[in-house]
């Protein structure tokens, strides 16, 4: 790798760039995309990916749970296929812009996933609710 790097600082990049494809890839492959760029330092990306991430498996769950599981052979592939590359896209950006990862900013975006997710189930529930109280109140 000549990009007139030192060696132990190409070595890094190269260690960090293959940590941000892989963090993007396993984290993407259970709904939490983003977290690859997270780690990079991109942080627009990763914002961006993580309210899709939310949004894309509410709509693909809620989808599968209406149709018997029919529309698994949609979503699955599609989400395989956007981990892989956004992985990959994730990587490169990491290499290109010379990235420092960071495990704290990977851990403040999986503890901000997972309140979001809080805040939405949580949400979800109560209006659930209210609907089925108007339509069956208590007597």
């Amino acid at each position: 790798m000549d990009d007139g790097l030192p060696s132990g600082r190409a070595i890094e990049l190269e260690r960090v760039a293959s940590n941000t494809r892989i963090l993007e890839v396993i984290f993407g492959l259970f709904g939490g995309f983003g977290i690859g760029w997270l780690y990079a330092g991109n942080y627009g990306v990763a914002i961006a990916l993580l309210i899709f991430s939310v949004l894309y498996s509410v709509i693909g769950w809620s989808t599968i749970t209406l149709t018997a599981g029919i529309c698994s052979c949609i979503f699955i592939p599609v989400s395989l296929a956007i981990a892989f590359l956004s992985g990959n896209n994730a990587r490169a950006w990491a290499m290109k812009n010379r990235a420092e990862g960071s495990i704290l900013r990977v851990i403040g975006g999986v503890v901000g996933l997972i309140v979001i997710v809080i805040i939405l189930v949580t949400t979800i529930g109560a209006a659930i609710a209210g609907i089925v109280s108007q339509i069956n109140p208590v007597q």
